[in-house]
Parts: C-alpha cells; sequence; structure tokens
C-alpha cells in the first residue's frame, strides 16, 4: 500500500488540502481497484470519478461516498516512520561535523516530522546531557532569514555569513533594538548584533532519545544507507557552510 497516500488522508485527521491531493488519492483508488469496481461499489457516476481523477470539483456527498466505501484506506497509519536528517553534533555552544560512524538520520513517526517540517537534528554531546540524545530543530511558520521577536528568548542555531555556526540562547535588550546569543552553560556571550539583521537561524523544538522508533525499524544504525540523508549529502551541506 502506498504509504504517501495513506499519510494523506486520515478519517481521524482529515488532510486534503486541494484538489491535487484528492486526485492522487482517487488515482491510487483507480490503479489499485478499477474504475468500474469504484463506480459500482460507491455507487458514483462515471463522471464524477473522473473529475476527482483530473482534479475538478464534484459535491462532498459523491467524494464522501468513495471514501466511506473504501474505510481501510482512509484510516491512519500510525507506525510509518520517517527520517530526520542528522547535520551534526552539538558540544557546548558549538556546532560540529559528525564522525563517520556516528548515525546520519533520526526516525520519528512521519506524521511528526510533516508537523515539525523543515527540521534537522543535531547530536546532543554535553556535559550534563544523557548519551544518545538528539536536539531537533525547525523553521516551520518562523522568518528564519531575519533575527525578529520569534527568536526572542528562545534556544537557537544560528549562522552568521562566514562563521561557525553557534548555539544557544538568543536575548534581546531591552529597547528591542539589539540581541545577544548567550552560552546556554557559562552565559558567556557568543554572538550580537541588531534586530533585523538578516541571519539564518533555526529555533530548538525538542530533545529526544536517539532510538525512539528503534521498535518500529529493522536497520542497524551503523549501517544504515538512506537514499535521503546520506553521507555524502551531510558533508556536501557542512562544506557550503565552509567548515
Amino acid at each position: 500500500m502506498n504509504k504517501p497516500v495513506i499519510n494523506l488522508i486520515s478519517m481521524q485527521d482529515v488532510n486534503i488540502q486541494n484538489l491535487d491531493d484528492a486526485s492522487d488519492v482517487v488515482k491510487y483508488l483507480i490503479k489499485t481497484y478499477s474504475r468500474e469496481e469504484i463506480i459500482k461499489n460507491a455507487g458514483v457516476d462515471k463522471n464524477v470519478l473522473y473529475r476527482l481523477e483530473h482534479n475538478q470539483n464534484v459535491t462532498l456527498e459523491n467524494f464522501l461516498k468513495i471514501k466511506r466505501c473504501y474505510p481501510k484506506i482512509f484510516l491512519p497509519d500510525t507506525t510509518t516512520v520517517g527520517e530526520i536528517p542528522i547535520m551534526g553534533q552539538i558540544s557546548g555552544s558549538n556546532v560540529l561535523p559528525c564522525n563517520p560512524s556516528q548515525p546520519k538520520v533520526f526516525n520519528a513517526l512521519a506524521k511528526a516530522i510533516v508537523h515539525w517540517s523543515p527540521c534537522i537534528a543535531f547530536l546532543n554531546n554535553q556535559p550534563n546531557a544523557f548519551s544518545g540524545t538528539v536536539r531537533v530543530f525547525s523553521t516551520k511558520n518562523i522568518s528564519h532569514n531575519v533575527i525578529n521577536y520569534q527568536a526572542y528568548n528562545r534556544l537557537v542555531l544560528l549562522y552568521p555569513e562566514n562563521q561557525q555556526p553557534k548555539f544557544g540562547m538568543l536575548r534581546p535588550n531591552i529597547k528591542l533594538t539589539a540581541w545577544e546569543l548567550l552560552d546556554v552553560y557559562n552565559g558567556k556571550v557568543l554572538l550580537e548584533g541588531k534586530v533585523g539583521d538578516t541571519m539564518s537561524w533555526w529555533r530548538y523544538t525538542f530533545t529526544s532519545c536517539l532510538y525512539m522508533m528503534e521498535n518500529e525499524t529493522t536497520f542497524s544504525y551503523a549501517n544504515n544507507k538512506s537514499d535521503k540523508y546520506n553521507l555524502e549529502n551531510t558533508e556536501d551541506w557542512y562544506s557550503k557552510l565552509g567548515l
């Protein structure tokens, strides 16, 4: 069964955003069951099926006929696992590359990844941290290219131009005209600038056990070769940062 199609729609959490989404689902049903079977079982006219297949509007009643006829297709797959790229490791306030023996992906529920996306992960290599944990960062719903109120009093990753990235707490001054990035362990000022500076930043989202989804996967992290986020992609990302 096509996992992206299952994740697209759910009886508990309908997520069809537009006619393209509905068309994808109907095309999957046609490929799996045939037009004739859908028309017979769902009791819809062939023109309804044609319109859905070709991104055209139909009444909600007609779409619900198809949905009720194939309930298993519309149930959420809660075990689907997705990958978040591990882009390096955070040690204190420093953002460092991973070594070749360290994992390159963090596995989490695919539905959760969609909620956080775009997101990246870093191994949590801190003096006061448990081993085997990762920090996840996201840029969803933020203006991540400008230092603004969304970054105030947050744990963030900052990517200043021609400098190494830094992890810390971003604090604005009282007048909200300037900011400082503070080391979260000793309070040392790492970077500073003006509010409104053009600079890439990611907000800290949460810390998780690296092996959160190990019961849902069958591969070894040491031997895993993800098609999407492999060692070459990670090293390429770091080379662009000038590290």
